[in-house]
């Protein structure tokens, strides 16, 4: 190796294999690893935030199986389901406020504020909440649980009839109170109003079909996102499948892992290290969750 010069250099089952880079395609690499990490970690924050609502999701189910087969009908259960109810929920919402923060946080970090990147997230966000009621409400309610009490205030075991089909459907519902949320000044006045507009004849809103709005309004919202900034996405792909082309020509088989090396001054420093397992890591979770967009229009049935 020579002084002052840029390598990358390949683990191989063999040898390292060395492939020289000029500085301005170091550079390049560089700033693709920030860009493929953060494209990465967009996938995996919004797969955390869908983790937990499925979590929520079979908690209920679990629930309402429990209540077409066993007769405990007790104080004790409505108090232990609304307690595991309410850590299933603060759970979903703080992951909702997470992807939100973090990834408003990541965009001005990676691209700058005054970015077409950044703006449009915040943009996107602001038009689900102009929207979206579910949306409006969820995020007071996130609010409200992080700074003033529990987010749901009762649950309801029920069964009823389905004459058509001969079977008894058993269900579990969970409710906010617009009455409890009075308590609280820093509560948008207005979101209360509509709240108060749409409880049902108990004085409750039920909470489980906005909170599937909810994830539909998020979802659009990362779908957004990550179209406004493929083009830098592809460019780091790009950038780092050709670097791991050069080293499958020179070593004649495929490598995934590598580290950008410096020499300078009779001295090797390792500067990063570069896989493209984060381009395929990333498309997965992007396949895996292609359905939540519509989870407000799923229905899960054991029939």
């Amino acid at each position: 190796m020579i002084n002052d010069a840029w390598f990358f250099s390949a683990v191989s089952p063999a040898d390292w294999i060395h492939v020289e880079l000029t500085r301005d395609e170091a550079e390049k690499i560089l700033q693709a690893k920030k860009t493929l990490l953060f494209g990465l970690e967009l996938e995996q924050r919004f797969d955390i935030l869908l983790e937990n609502y499925a979590a929520l999701e079979e908690y209920i189910i679990m629930l309402a199986l429990r209540n077409a087969i066993f007769a405990d009908d007790t104080p004790k259960r409505f108090s232990e389901a609304r307690h595991h109810m309410n850590r299933h929920l603060n759970n979903f919402l703080s992951c909702a406020k997470l992807y939100l923060d973090q990834t408003a946080h990541g965009l001005s970090t990676l691209f700058g504020k005054d970015s077409t990147q950044y703006e449009q997230f915040q943009k996107l966000t602001h038009i689900e909440y102009d929207s979206s009621f579910e949306y409006r409400v969820l995020e007071g309610l996130r609010s409200y649980s992080q700074h003033r009490g529990l987010p749901t205030h009762s649950v309801t075991f029920a069964s009823s009839n389905d004459t058509q089909r001969n079977l008894i459907v058993s269900r579990v519902s969970f409710g906010l109170s617009p009455t409890t949320l009075q308590n609280d000044p820093k509560f948008k006045k207005s979101v209360l109003t509509e709240i108060e507009q749409n409880k049902d004849e108990k004085g409750k809103i039920e909470l489980m079909p906005l909170i599937r709005c909810y994830v539909s309004c998020i979802a659009r919202i990362q779908k957004a996102a990550r179209e406004n900034m493929s083009p830098e996405i592809c460019a780091a792909d790009n950038c780092v499948m050709t670097l791991f082309e050069k080293v499958r020509l020179s070593a004649g088989h495929e490598c995934a892992y590598g580290i950008v090396r410096r020499v300078s001054s009779n001295e090797v420093r390792d500067v990063t290290d570069i896989t493209n397992d984060w381009i395929k890591e990333r498309e997965e979770y992007i396949e895996k969750n292609r359905k939540a967009e519509f989870i407000p229009r799923i229905h899960v049935s054991s029939q």
